[in-house]
């Protein structure tokens, strides 16, 4: 049984965090779940930023986040600091948001919060799913982790504040340290990250465990088509 987790955040700032997933978590997970695969989906490989100097390319890039998201299977884990991420145009989020039926009430969104809008905050059922990662840091890091502007800021803000009001107590809070020009403590981030997925996967892998071999196979078959009929559009 294998599930893909789709991981959402800004990039530059998260680049600590999600190495230690791909290379601490995903191994922990799965030694700790046996029968249940895990990877985690990390679009920094997987998109040509160039891209998103053009408006086909812009397209292009949020078409890949979403669909990846359709194709991924919760839980999905989001991981915010102090930027907002990058904004396309308002033209280009109307049009995303109509294709993939997202009510939006307001159009001016980075990529990062029209991920998390549309694989948690505009379904229950993904929201349910869905684990939630403050960061914070104490010191004074470089700009890059710090927010855009004045503008920036106020939209993560919003989008923070919505998460909480939604989610009650679920979101995880966490402090890194910035010393010696690097980001210091985040195996702790690891460990919690790891602890709350186990718990969360490990209902349905007792599920699968208690399986004949029959029921597994036609598991796999109905994991795959359902994946397949995720990414699926009618022209």
């Amino acid at each position: 049984m294998h599930k893909s987790i789709f991981v959402s955040s800004t990039f530059r700032d998260f680049q600590t965090e999600r190495n230690l997933i791909q290379n601490q978590v995903e191994l922990q997970v799965n030694e700790r779940l046996r029968e249940i695969r895990v990877s985690f989906v990390d679009l920094r490989w997987g998109i040509d930023t160039s891209l998103l100097e053009s408006e086909s390319g812009s397209r292009k890039v949020l078409d890949v986040c979403l669909d990846e998201i359709d194709r991924c299977q919760p839980p999905m884990v989001v991981i915010l600091g102090y930027r907002y991420g990058w904004i396309p145009s308002q033209t280009l989020v109307e049009t995303t948001a109509n294709r993939y039926a997202l009510n939006l009430d307001d159009l001016e969104k980075s990529v990062t919060a029209l991920e998390i809008e549309y694989g948690a905050l505009a379904d229950p059922a993904r929201l349910k799913n869905t684990l939630f990662y403050f960061r914070e840091i104490q010191g004074t890091p470089p700009a890059d982790f710090l927010p855009e502007d004045a503008a920036h800021a106020a939209r993560l803000e919003t989008l923070k504040n919505r998460i909480r009001q939604l989610t009650g107590d679920r979101v995880r809070t966490y402090t890194l340290r910035w010393e010696q020009d690097q980001l210091l403590g985040a195996e702790a981030f690891a460990d919690m990250l790891c602890q709350d997925l186990a718990e969360i996967l490990q209902p349905q892998w007792d599920l699968y465990d208690a399986m004949t071999p029959f029921q597994k196979e036609l598991q796999t078959h109905e994991n795959y088509m359902q994946e397949k009929a995720a990414v699926f559009r009618a022209r």
